[in-house]
């Protein structure tokens, strides 16, 4: 996202009290900056990811290009139903 739609941590604090400003405020696909420049993280991503890196039982690494098998089974049984022809044979 271009710079002059990213928005800085005090148009965030302001947006964030029910501040007005004229600046718009891109929620998604946008980078927010501090106000020395430095692309600022929201507190919950931050908060997210160190509970993802410091959960033993949680692997942050990417996934295979297929998928996790276990989400994609599970998905499937969702969409097609449990008895589907496809699922049951295994297909």
């Amino acid at each position: 996202m271009p710079r002059e739609h990213s928005a800085s941590y005090s148009e965030l604090e302001e947006w964030q009290s029910g501040g007005e400003t004229d600046s718009t405020l891109w929620l998604l696909f946008a980078e927010y900056f501090a106000e020395d420049g430095e692309v600022w993280t929201l507190p919950v991503v931050r908060k997210v990811h160190r509970q993802i890196l410091n959960d033993p039982t949680l692997c942050h690494d990417d996934t295979s290009v297929l998928g996790q098998s276990e989400f994609n089974r599970a998905s499937t049984a969702l969409i097609l139903g449990s008895e589907s022809i496809a699922i049951v044979e295994k297909r």
